[in-house]
């Protein structure tokens, strides 16, 4: 079979599909396969898995049995890689970003196992980051969703009018720093994180750091803030 990518590079594996009789088995082959032919592919398959396509049909575990019957040797198999869910999590909850950009939570839903009551909001989501027990996530547009304890920073009404045009946003155990895109920051969670007594330091910030219970801001002139 030839087993081709979107960026050109082309790879023939013999493949006897009677030995094959599960899309697991036939996955697992062809990707030792790959990697054996091309150690660059290792790399990727690190953070990415594989997506094989005949005739521009998804193989699936579903349709394996059905489209093994139409293929053979001299079939072409179109691959692509697919990021990984990358797994958030705050002290008793999981989220992940799913492939359609929305969000799916699950765990205790005091510490943001439960999103349902702004599920409609999560939509093309581009990050999302959590404190010990809260969640946040940033949709394309910039705009901020949170979920979870409160007290953590779940809630977050006393700033959602700040919180446009957010380019990332940054953690400690108990809160929540994000900077827009004109470098301003805005905080919310624990009271005694938030930045009250230097909010006005914080403008033209590049970049934030964090650790434990403390916000470390750089400004444009490298100035440092705590």
């Amino acid at each position: 079979m030839l087993f081709r990518t979107k960026t050109g590079e082309q790879y023939i594996i013999e493949v006897n599909l009677e030995d094959y009789t599960s899309y697991n088995d036939f996955s697992c082959y062809i990707s030792k396969s790959l990697c054996n032919m091309d150690s660059t592919l290792k790399e990727k398959l690190n953070d990415n898995y594989i997506k094989y396509i005949y005739n521009e049909t998804i193989i699936t575990k579903k349709n394996y049995n059905e489209i093994i019957k139409k293929i053979n040797n001299d079939t072409i198999i179109d691959i692509i890689f697919k990021n990984l869910y990358k797994i958030h999590t705050t002290e008793y909850a999981c989220a992940i970003i799913n492939e359609n950009e929305n969000i799916i939570a699950w765990g205790d839903p005091d510490c943001g196992g439960d999103c349902s009551k702004i599920q409609h909001l999560l939509k093309n989501i581009k990050n999302l980051c959590s404190t010990k027990e809260a969640f946040a996530a940033i949709n394309k547009n910039g705009d901020v969703m949170t979920w979870g304890n409160p007290e953590y920073g779940g809630n977050l009404c006393h700033v959602q009018h700040l919180l446009k045009n957010i380019e990332e946003i940054y953690t400690t155990d108990k809160a929540f720093a994000a900077i827009n895109k004109n470098g301003d920051v805005i905080t919310w969670g624990c009271c005694s994180y938030v930045c009250k007594k230097v909010q006005f330091l914080l403008k033209n910030i590049k970049k934030i750091y964090s650790i434990h219970d403390v916000f470390v801001a750089i400004k444009e002139n490298d100035d440092v803030i705590v």
